[in-house]
């Protein structure tokens, strides 16, 4: 009879945890989706575009200059023809 009462009782405690893991969700269940919340508040608490400072870049005459050069390491330069070089082979 005491067997049988341990027997019953494990049984029961062994299926009482597995139920409680199977009804109730996990921690990342439970977080999912957060993440995107939490960034949806962030930016509006602090947009990304929102800080104001000195526009930074070149001027325009420095960019045009800087667009020119690049611009012509593309294009294909004449080469010019090499003059042979002649060797007096025969003394």
């Amino acid at each position: 009879m005491l067997l049988g009462g341990l027997l019953v009782w494990g049984t029961w405690g062994c299926s009482a945890h597995w139920v409680r893991e199977w009804t109730q969700p996990s921690a990342t269940e439970l977080d999912y989706g957060r993440s995107v919340s939490h960034n949806m508040a962030q930016q509006i608490v602090k947009p990304p575009g929102g800080s104001a400072g000195p526009p930074v870049g070149l001027s325009p005459q420095a960019a045009q200059n800087v667009m020119e050069a690049y611009n012509n390491t593309f294009v294909k330069k004449k080469e010019e023809k090499s003059k042979g070089i002649i060797v007096d082979v025969a003394k």
